[in-house]
């Protein structure tokens, strides 16, 4: 008996004790969270140059390259994000993009996706004009085309050429397919990941070609995933379909939020509808006011996997994460808060010398949260 109230007495100190750390984390001011964020992840991931050794181990090779690009791409969002907030943080942003083009271009990065096409994909961009059928590398060249987007929004130059011959390529690999959707590996279609492609394309035409209003090409890449690849159910795009077009998967918590995201710089208002559908299918409240996204649709109940990330009563820490940038850019400053929470019980987070971080989260999480804390969507007022 006695043991039981020592144990029931920790378990309550722990609880009163993480309740008052939220409040201090929750309440204080949010420009200074950010900086420190913002500071942690140039130490960790630019300067010190994370690869894949800040992978979890147990990941195989190929979601370890995965994990790494995400985490320079999502970094090359924040940081650019945040130069559009705060002016003053432009000039060590894009020496920074342009630090993770370098890196995102070393070999050892570009080995996952080597691999499974057997060949480089950077290799690959010279094929476009030769008339051969062009591979997918969409799990690679969309994340590099981020970062190279990133880094022309700063005002950066030097990688104009590569920027462009990944928007040339993902225009003609997309234009391939009657459905336009690429593989991301050979004989696997994922609209997320082409989402992120044609991100890249939209930024291209109209950071560099000054374009306004979207391309013919763009408005009928959204036409055809409204048409074929709407889930009806949830109201999401669908998150995998197979090369014919059939649909495998539909919406899920973890794509809804990626996709709303990347979608702001292709269609704001595309985006904005999606995720009221997000919104109104997969947010899920738990008790003391934990609210997350959930992995599937209410009433399927399927384990999480390397998208969604282990689940926890359903709630999806992948979608719940990726869920913060619409609550971020749609002003919907209650649900931010309730995500926001939730990301806080979860990942624990820890100030020192400066920096801040969470405790429990892998390193691309960091990036990824900060992305999404400041999501928005980038004009050419640094580009001369």
């Amino acid at each position: 008996m006695g043991l039981f109230k020592t144990a029931a007495t920790l378990a309550l100190v722990f609880i009163v004790v993480k309740v008052l750390w939220l409040c201090l984390v929750l309440c204080g001011d949010e420009k200074t969270e950010l900086f420190e964020r913002r500071t942690y992840l140039i130490r960790r991931v630019v300067k010190e140059r994370a690869g894949l050794a800040a992978t979890p181990s147990m990941l195989n090779a190929t979601f370890q390259g995965e994990w790494a690009i995400v985490t320079y791409s999502m970094t090359a969002l924040a940081l650019t994000n945040m130069a559009f907030d705060h002016p003053k943080t432009k000039d060590e942003a894009q020496s920074s993009t342009a630090e993770l083009v370098r890196m995102a271009k070393e070999p050892q990065i570009q080995n996952f996706d080597r691999q499974l096409w057997n060949e480089k994909p950077l290799d690959a961009l010279a094929k476009v004009n030769t008339g051969k059928k062009l591979k997918g590398h969409v799990g690679y060249l969309g994340h590099l085309g981020m970062i190279l987007a990133a880094n022309c929004a700063l005002g950066g130059k030097k990688h104009l050429k590569l920027f462009q011959n990944i928007s040339d390529y993902a225009k003609k690999l997309l234009l391939q397919s009657p459905f336009l959707v690429a593989e991301t590996y050979p004989g696997e279609c994922y609209i997320p990941d082409n989402t992120v492609l044609v991100a890249v394309i939209a930024l291209y035409e109209r950071l560099v070609e000054k374009k306004v209003e979207p391309s013919e090409f763009v408005k009928k890449w959204l036409s055809q995933m409204e048409l074929s690849f709407l889930d009806k159910e949830t109201g999401l795009l669908s998150f995998t379909v197979t090369t014919e077009g059939k649909i495998l998967q539909g919406g899920r918590g973890s794509s809804g939020g990626w996709n709303t995201h990347y979608l702001l710089h292709i269609n704001p208002e595309f985006s904005r509808r999606l995720y009221g559908n997000l919104e109104q299918n997969f947010r899920h409240r738990l008790w003391f006011g934990l609210t997350g996204m959930r992995e599937w649709p209410r009433g399927v109940n399927k384990d999480g996997d390397v998208d969604s990330g282990p689940l926890v009563f359903g709630l999806s820490p992948s979608g719940t994460g990726f869920a913060i940038a619409g609550a971020s850019f749609f002003k919907k400053e209650t649900l931010r808060k309730e995500l926001l929470f939730t990301a806080e019980t979860a990942g624990f987070t820890v100030s020192c010398s400066g920096e801040r971080y969470y405790l429990v989260a892998p390193l691309v999480g960091e990036a990824i949260v900060l992305a999404m804390k400041t999501a928005r969507t980038w004009d050419r007022r640094f580009i001369q």
